[in-house]
């Protein structure tokens, strides 16, 4: 027996049990009102809905599965005629169906994936200043075509926000065309929302061919905190205006180097 098998079938069970029951405790201790729910989960509508009927049913299944195969006596598959070979067919077809299930429903509930599809179009400019040759000063954005997932993550008081999308990206006119991007846009307000901190990032693959730059892999990113004042005592909660910074951050994209180009600003925010 390989180490990885006495792992995987001697040991890592009871870790699984362990944490079972010591997640339970601690949750038994700090969440009691977690144990039930005043609405069923079957009940939602659409996407979650479809993701907790798979994962329950997958679930309830899989359990169900191993509880009759494993507590059933040999003799009374014997007594039904079923071999050792069928039942184990049988456990592989069956547990593999409805694990499946359990795992697309889990995947669903968990991660809300939205599909997305963009198309930017080409720019191209002339930086004056750069030496020869003209293939250095030359500057050029091709059109891209871009596909790919999008996961948000959304707190339940809304304070909290990290979105991740992953993009094939398809660059014409270019010696490698397909490339990939990881897009990422996040804001966070804790306490009263005195202070915000929200912005975005994109890392990405394409090749520079201009002379000196030597890399794949391209970043930029702007981070910006924000000190909004009507969340002061004192100040009207219709007075608008914020205090803070942008500061862009880059590397492979205005210049080989890492760039780093903090700004102050005031902000004003219509509506409520």
């Amino acid at each position: 027996m390989s180490n990885l098998h006495f792992f995987f079938f001697a040991i890592y069970p009871y870790i699984c049990l362990a944490i079972f029951f010591f997640g339970s405790l601690v949750r038994f201790d700090r969440e009691q009102y977690t144990w039930k729910s005043d609405s069923s989960q079957l009940l939602y509508d659409g996407q979650l809905r479809l993701g907790n009927i798979l994962f329950h049913v997958g679930v309830l299944a899989v359990f169900g599965g191993h509880f009759v195969g494993l507590l059933t006596p040999l003799w009374v598959w014997h007594a039904l005629g079923v071999s050792h070979a069928a039942k184990q067919l049988l456990a592989m077809t069956a547990g593999g169906i409805f694990g499946t299930m359990a795992l697309v429903g889990l995947l669903i509930t968990a991660f809300a994936f939205v599909g997305v599809n963009m198309f930017l179009g080409g720019l191209r400019f002339i930086n004056a200043n750069a030496p020869e040759p003209v293939g250095s000063r030359a500057i050029s954005l091709n059109d891209a075509f871009m596909t790919g997932v999008t996961y948000t993550y959304l707190s339940s008081e809304r304070r909290t926000m990290l979105s991740l999308t992953p993009l094939y990206k398809y660059i014409r006119g270019i010696a490698q065309p397909h490339n990939y991007e990881l897009c990422g846009v996040w804001k966070f307000a804790p306490g009263n929302g005195l202070i915000t901190a929200t912005g975005f990032f994109s890392w990405w693959h394409q090749k520079d061919p201009r002379i000196g730059w030597g890399t794949d892999f391209k970043f930029m990113s702007q981070p910006q905190v924000w000190c909004n004042l009507n969340k002061i005592p004192g100040i009207a909660p219709d007075f608008n205006l914020s205090i803070g910074s942008e500061v862009r951050i880059s590397k492979n994209v205005d210049a080989p180097q890492w760039l780093v180009a903090p700004t102050l600003a005031l902000k004003w925010s219509f509506g409520k």
